[in-house]
């Protein structure tokens, strides 16, 4: 049985039930609640309470990108189970015999804990190109915004106030040409 006491196990328990924002992302779509919680009754001393459904978020319009592994696909995955692996190593190096067989089951378990990450490693690079292209978008945006409809302020304003003087400058002339008479011109 799987020893929740002993420090390397609960570290692996602890990475199994590892939370970000208060969410703990190897439970599935539970993620409220840990994925994993020790249970002295079970053979490997821990059970999966998550479930085996993916979270999805929208990264772009129409693109999803599934952001999470359930814990039973990474840590008790059938013969890669990392806590029976561990369970059986104990045993083994307690009487003595299988500890060849019990190393390289749990060679095996981290093998494959180690392939899971790549999902990881492959969402990231995903994300990373989504939020280059939206970065790039959204310059291509405000260039277009800027084309159609873009003004200089500053610019904009000293040519209404120059607009503003011209119009004033013509009307005091315009107001002088009307009150004048052809006598005033002969003075």
């Amino acid at each position: 049985m799987f020893n929740v006491e002993s420090g390397e196990t609960t570290q692996v328990l602890g990475l199994a039930n590892t939370t970000y924002q208060g969410t703990y992302i190897f439970a599935g779509t539970k993620s409220g609640a840990p994925a994993y919680i020790a249970d002295p009754l079970s053979p490997t001393g821990v059970i999966y309470q998550g479930n085996t459904a993916t979270n999805q978020v929208e990264v772009a319009p129409g693109q999803t990108q599934t952001v999470n592994v359930p814990g039973s696909q990474i840590f008790s995955s059938g013969t890669a189970d990392v806590f029976a692996a561990l369970t059986n190593l104990a045993q083994a190096a307690q009487t003595g015999t299988g500890v060849p067989a019990a190393t390289a089951q749990l060679r095996t378990a981290f093998d494959h804990v180690t392939s899971q990450r790549t999902f990881y490693g492959a969402n990231l690079q995903q994300l990373d190109n989504a939020q280059n292209f939206l970065a790039a978008d959204k310059v291509q945006l405000s260039s277009q915004e800027n084309t159609a409809v873009g003004i200089d302020i500053a610019k904009a304003a000293t040519d209404i106030q120059k607009a503003l003087t011209e119009r004033s400058a013509l009307l005091a002339a315009g107001g002088k040409i009307q009150t004048t008479s052809l006598l005033d011109y002969l003075k």
